[in-house]
């Protein structure tokens, strides 16, 4: 019985314990109300500043002690000065030998957290702290300025010195800082001639930068290369890499129409003219679902112009091939533009053409039989493209404006293998015909209403015979792309607050 009486007490106080600490830690009071009750009962008088002695909360000194008891008491607790004046007057000041100092916590005012690393500084002089990770900070009493509280994350807050000086630490909420970045646009992204757009997209217009190191013309493909994260793992213009992904995963649209051979010579050569002012779209990643079949990129390229442009022609040449361009203004709201490119390369042999087969074709059965077969084999090759553009456009009044295009281009290869009495002949025969319909009608800044009808078809026809044995492959490809698509995009600007 005994023992179990022991075991209850100590229970009941573990279990009133930590109240009887938690009342003894709030057992305390302002300075002045504590003075005033001393007044009351001693029949005293005490002159102070208030502003000296606001900061002080002690706990109050026993009652049955006697009036010099408690006097000592207070100088203890807060090193104040008091000076006797008479048997009823006393005067209570700091002489600032030992100051006690300002504190206060800074909390956030939506989440009620801390606030820590925010700087707390006595206006008008160098005097400065900042809170630790309770939001707590002390301040000297040494001024009478103001103090600002500021922090980055947050709106900044000043206060009267009058606002430290309270019975305990005070609280001060700052509110969050929210501020609305005013958009920007790159307008040269590497190199002039390359943007990034507010949607994410890059956009990419060579003629305005002109030439690529190494080349003889603005190549299409070949400058999408010089944007991070678009390369080539076989090294050639035609075959891209966006993000890690294959070439077929890329959309590749050409004034619509969607592209599903973009090189000549097997990748060596851009399929696009390189005499027309091309703007290429890059959309690395969260491409519009507008499009869609885009797993790995977007490369919308467009030869529109947004005005009617003066008539205007050009022929060039190189070893490689020969070109046509020609814009032609048929009245102020019409144009037709046409451009053309050719190969030489069935009429003669340069060396550049021989350094793109030999790039080509190396370690292929084509020049590389010696591991199969020990008789000589003379091998003859026959090989061309070609590439055809044709664009009208129409302005109809104001809002309206009228597109027709269309694309042609083909690559074919012919190659001859004889060995002895033995001959073997091989093709590759590669096409792609595309056109498109665009009506677009702009209502007014922030709506427009566009109809697109596009068509594209693609042909591939293969022959192989192998010259070391008689077997024949024989590939075909073919691919319809219809489409129509109406697009209406809304412009809602946000209203300012």
């Amino acid at each position: 019985m005994w023992r179990n009486r022991c075991i209850i007490t100590i229970l009941i106080l573990f279990l009133f314990l930590p109240c009887v600490k938690a009342q003894s830690e709030k057992a305390v009071f302002p300075l002045k109300e504590i003075l005033a009750q001393i007044s009351i009962q001693h029949d005293v008088k005490f002159n102070f500043i208030e502003d000296e002695i606001v900061v002080f909360t002690i706990a109050p000194p026993p009652q049955d002690w006697t009036l010099p008891d408690k006097i000592n008491y207070i100088k203890d607790k807060t090193k104040l000065k008091i000076t006797i004046i008479d048997q009823k007057y006393y005067t209570l000041y700091n002489d600032h030998k030992v100051d006690k100092p300002l504190c206060g916590y800074l909390i956030d005012q939506e989440t009620n957290s801390p606030i820590e690393n925010a700087s707390v500084q006595i206006l008008n002089t160098n005097t400065i702290t900042s809170t630790n990770e309770r939001g707590y900070f002390e301040l000297p009493i040494v001024s009478p300025n103001n103090i600002a509280f500021r922090h980055q994350s947050y709106v900044s807050k000043d206060i009267e010195v009058k606002d430290l000086y309270v019975g305990r630490c005070p609280i001060f909420n700052l509110i969050p800082f929210s501020q609305e970045l005013t958009e920007v646009v790159t307008n040269r992204f590497l190199t002039a001639g390359i943007s990034k757009k507010k949607d994410g997209s890059i956009e990419i217009k060579p003629k305005k930068f002109g030439l690529l190191p190494g080349l003889i013309e603005p190549d299409v493909l070949q400058t999408l290369q010089q944007i991070p994260g678009i390369s080539s793992t076989d090294e050639t213009i035609s075959n891209l890499n966006v993000r890690g992904g294959t070439h077929d995963q890329n959309l590749f649209l050409w004034n619509g129409i969607r592209m599903f051979q973009t090189g000549h010579f097997f990748g060596l050569i851009s399929a696009f003219n390189p005499s027309l002012a091309h703007t290429i779209s890059v959309t690395k990643n969260g491409s519009s679902a507008f499009f869609g079949e885009s797993v790995s990129s977007l490369v919308s390229i467009s030869t529109h112009s947004k005005s009617i442009e003066e008539t205007k022609s050009s022929i060039s040449s190189n070893l490689i091939s020969s070109e046509f361009y020609s814009k032609i203004k048929v009245s102020k709201k019409s144009s037709i533009e046409v451009s053309g490119r050719r190969s030489l390369t069935d009429f003669f042999s340069s060396p550049t053409y021989r350094n793109y087969t030999d790039r080509v074709f190396q370690n292929t059965i084509i020049t590389d039989l010696t591991n199969t077969i020990t008789e000589p084999v003379k091998s003859k090759e026959n090989f061309y493209f070609y590439d055809l553009t044709l664009q009208f456009q129409q302005k109809v009044g104001k809002k309206h404006e009228f597109w027709i295009d269309g694309i042609a281009v083909r690559n074919n290869l012919k190659i001859d293998q004889t060995r002895n009495t033995i001959q073997k002949n091989s093709s590759l025969s590669q096409e792609n015909i595309g056109g498109s319909i665009r009506w677009k009608t702009t209502w007014n800044d922030n709506n427009s209403t566009q109809v697109d009808i596009s068509s594209s078809y693609y042909n591939l026809d293969a022959t192989n015979e192998a010259i070391q044995n008689n077997q024949i492959f024989v590939q075909s490809n073919t691919v319809l792309d219809l489409g129509v698509q109406l697009k209406t995009p809304i412009n809602c600007q946000k209203k300012s607050r």
